[in-house]
């Protein structure tokens, strides 16, 4: 499989598509620095990996610093599929998508919008990997998902059940 080539593809793809800029976040550090420090800040100490994550704000995905985005390999592939979503979610619900992300109902433990906006992009992450013969780990979901990486957006068994449902 020719990683960089569909890599190349996809973020063609997505800036046809909605505009989107493919970034990393080292292009911009004072910017992704300070994000970093106000989430390590508002999860107690536990979201601890912002830099090297991939993020997407509005039209820009910022890859990790840690990422190879000019030799991109399947995991680049599948961040970017999964960044894609949010793209296209953005598209669709604007700059409430961000306000609902956030805040809706509640900012951690029960982030309905958060969850369910995170489900869609490692749903169509896990069904790309499939089609590409590589197997995922719905135990990852489930721990990204209600974890402190997605500020514990819901609660483990929920997202259990969701994830069963939707991967079987």
């Amino acid at each position: 499989m020719d990683t960089k080539k569909l890599f190349g593809e996809i973020r063609t793809e997505l800036y046809q598509k909605y505009g989107a800029r493919i970034t990393k976040k080292s292009n911009n550090p004072r910017f992704w620095g300070f994000l970093a420090n106000l989430l390590r800040i508002v999860s107690f100490g536990k979201n601890t990996d912002f830099m090297l994550r991939t993020t997407t704000l509005g039209k820009v995905v910022a890859f990790g610093t840690e990422r190879n985005i000019e030799d991109p390999s399947i995991d680049e592939v599948l961040t970017l599929v999964h960044e894609g979503v949010h793209l296209r979610q953005f598209h669709q619900y604007g700059f409430w998508m961000v306000f609902l992300y956030l805040f809706c109902p509640l900012p951690i433990f029960l982030a309905y919008y958060r969850y369910k906006f995170e489900l869609d992009a490692f749903v169509a992450e896990y069904r790309f990997a499939e089609k590409s013969g590589l197997l995922l780990d719905p135990n990852d979901i489930i721990s990204y998902l209600s974890g402190p990486s997605y500020f514990w957006a819901w609660p483990k068994k929920w997202v259990r059940k969701d994830v069963d449902r939707f991967l079987g």
